[in-house]
């Protein structure tokens, strides 16, 4: 295993840009988030569920659910060009039955599930609105970027 240093949300709208640099505190941090997290350095051939399972808190069932669903929607957003509309990731979750059917650690609906990966920082959710019209984005937040990232 590797500490690895989780980056700071990135700045992405015009707005978010703008607080920045009126803000002093990432300067006083000097960019650093001071939040860190393991990063498994196996090389991919021991990476098996059978050598490393995933934690059992609160189960292991309940574990590799959400990890398969946060791997999958953060591999759509990069497949998508790294952004991807709340519109596409509805009808994506919609053919894979996942917007009917999710049942991980008490989270029925999808939109909890979601609200979860964003708290954990697998997800990003961008609204802006643009001429009198909202729209929403997903991007892959910073702890998507260190424990999934391009190569998951």
């Amino acid at each position: 295993m590797e500490m690895v240093e989780v980056p700071l949300k990135d700045r992405v709208t015009i707005a978010q840009k703008r607080a920045a640099q009126k803000s002093q505190t990432a300067q006083k941090n000097n960019g650093r988030s001071n939040a860190w997290t393991l990063v498994s350095t196996l090389p991919h051939a021991f990476r098996d569920p059978v050598i490393l399972p995933p934690p059992k808190i609160p189960t292991t069932q309940t574990e590799s659910q959400y990890t398969a669903l946060y791997t999958f929607i953060i591999a759509l957003v990069e497949l998508s060009g790294g952004t991807l509309k709340d519109s596409a990731l509805d009808r994506y979750l919609k053919r894979v039955n996942a917007s009917d059917s999710t049942v991980v650690d008490g989270y029925d609906r999808t939109e909890k599930l979601l609200q979860r990966m964003i708290k954990d920082g697998y997800l990003l959710k961008i609204r802006e609105n643009q001429g009198g019209e909202e729209t929403i984005e997903w991007i892959v937040g910073p702890r998507g970027r260190v424990e999934v990232g391009d190569e998951g």
